[in-house]
């Protein structure tokens, strides 16, 4: 038999996927290019897009595989654990590493599962090249920085890697069918992504940059962001779309992004980050510029229409700064697109008003922008706010499956009442009818929907939200249209 280990990433479901939003694995590409590199056999499966997964898996799997999988806080958790549960039921002896958000964030929890073998904390491209080496030529492994383990009943965590970005990693594309993904980004067709980018300059106390980054802020520069669209592009994306928590942060730069961009004669569309105070301060001349290079549209965190709630997440944003971003944009062809947040521990009715009432000023100062729903808020773990969570009551999970209900679909809220959180997610879920963009498959659920729409406006703007039983009959009919066509129109209610 071959003694040389072998490495199957699977991407786990998300519990949102639909072939329409389901984007190219590029975390497990990452975390499997320098692997592929040094010529170790690695095949990546996606659960979200291969039905025959389980096949595949009982195919390849020998005892001298190593399981990877990559996964954040939620859903995908679950999924994750049903993939190991069946990999190890085919071959107890595969060795399982998890990695990505979750086991960066919890590696001594992670590896309390009794079917997991080891956690990479980070970006872990090197960390994995060493613990397959090591544990190929059976070596020490208590000094790869960013590895957890198990020896002899008791949990190891190592130190941690140094937080870098790797600019000039070699993205090995082929590893996976990119006829299999054409991922829609709200209204733009066929979006592709590229990492440019990780880290913020600011310090939001929700944000999950504060526990997975921990401030850390480094960029690609100019030449690298051009040479990275060009290897995209041999895949014709009708957009491309900037992986970047704070991609439009300087003028300067912008200018010379532009500069670098029309000398190269690249002609394609973008998608980008950035923040509402930063976007203001930016002259027209720069934003037309940007436009001239293909930037359609600009994803903002508005977050709150409170200006309290703002500062109680430490946003450093002003109510006032939103609304500038907003009219700013009109007066160029970017198209900005606003989330907000609803539930946060010291929000107020009144303050969830104020968010409803910027919504709706927004997309009349600006018929072009894009407003996402109201999500509500989830106590995501590492966070500033999560480490002072039970001081509003809210109960930490202890183990792994725990946090596979942990998302903005089941949150839970201990610091309101039971009745008006029940409120607050209807109110939430009536801003889907008002601002929602995204199409289902279900022609009947569209039509409903395109007639509930102005009924829906006229309770957000006078907020009738007393009784709201057609909200209740939506999420019956939604379940019952979502078991034929396997996809949810929307949330739990």
């Amino acid at each position: 038999m071959n003694d040389k280990p072998q490495i199957i990433a699977v991407h786990p479901k998300t519990g949102w996927d639909d072939k329409k939003t389901i984007g190219i694995p590029l975390g497990l590409l990452y975390a499997g290019s320098l692997i592929h590199k040094e010529g170790y056999k690695i095949i990546i499966i996606d659960q979200r897009t291969e039905s025959k997964w389980k096949e595949i898996l009982k195919k390849l799997l020998n005892e001298n595989s190593f399981l990877l999988i990559s996964t954040m806080t939620g859903t995908q958790i679950k999924h994750s654990l049903e993939i190991i549960k069946y990999a190890k039921s085919i071959n107890p002896k595969i060795k399982i590493v998890l990695g990505g958000n979750h086991p960066t964030l919890f590696p001594k929890q992670t590896l309390e599962h009794e079917l997991v073998d080891f956690v990479i904390q980070g970006d872990g491209e090197e960390a994995l090249l060493e613990l397959v080496k090591n544990i190929q030529t059976k070596k020490d492994i208590s000094k790869i920085k960013g590895l957890g383990y198990k020896k002899c009943n008791k949990i190891f965590i190592n130190k941690p890697e140094s937080f870098e970005f790797r600019r000039n990693i070699k993205i090995p594309y082929q590893l996976v069918n990119m006829n299999n993904y054409s991922q829609t980004y709200f209204q733009f067709e066929k979006v592709l992504p590229i990492l440019v980018g990780k880290g913020c300059l600011f310090n939001c106390n929700f944000c999950y940059n504060s526990a997975f980054t921990k401030e850390f802020f480094r960029k690609c520069s100019n030449k690298q962001i051009v040479l990275k669209i060009k290897e995209i592009i041999r895949f014709k994306p009708k957009n491309i779309l900037f992986i970047d928590d704070l991609f439009l942060y300087s003028k300067k730069k912008a200018d010379e992004l532009c500069d670098l961009i029309k000398e190269q004669q690249i002609k394609i569309s973008f998608i980008a980050n950035s923040r509402a105070d930063i976007i203001s301060r930016f002259s027209i001349e720069t934003l037309k510029k940007l436009t001239s290079i293909g930037l359609k549209a600009v994803y903002i965190g508005g977050e709150s229409g409170s200006q309290k709630i703002l500062d109680s997440m430490k946003k450093n944003l002003k109510v006032e700064d939103i609304i500038n971003c907003n009219k700013k944009l009109k007066q160029t062809n970017i198209i900005p697109i606003f989330s907000f947040i609803g539930g946060f521990p010291e929000e107020t009715y009144r303050d969830l008003i104020k968010t409803i009432d910027l919504m709706i000023k927004l997309k009349k100062d600006n018929p072009n922008t894009i407003i996402q729903t109201i999500k509500m808020f989830t106590m995501f773990p590492g966070t500033k706010i999560y480490n002072q969570s039970s001081q509003v009551g809210f109960k930490k999970p202890t183990r792994l499956e725990e946090w596979a209900d942990f998302n903005y679909q089941n949150t839970k809220m201990p610091w309101f009442s039971k009745q008006y959180s029940r409120k607050l997610k209807k109110i939430t879920r009536l801003t889907w009818f008002v601002f929602n963009t995204n199409q289902s498959r279900s022609k009947i659920l569209n039509f409903l929907c395109k007639l509930y729409k102005p009924i829906a406006l006229f309770r957000c703007k006078h907020h009738l939200y007393s009784f709201m039983p057609e909200i209740t009959l939506f999420q019956i009919l939604n379940e019952i249209i979502s078991k034929k066509i396997n996809i949810k129109l929307f949330y739990e209610v």
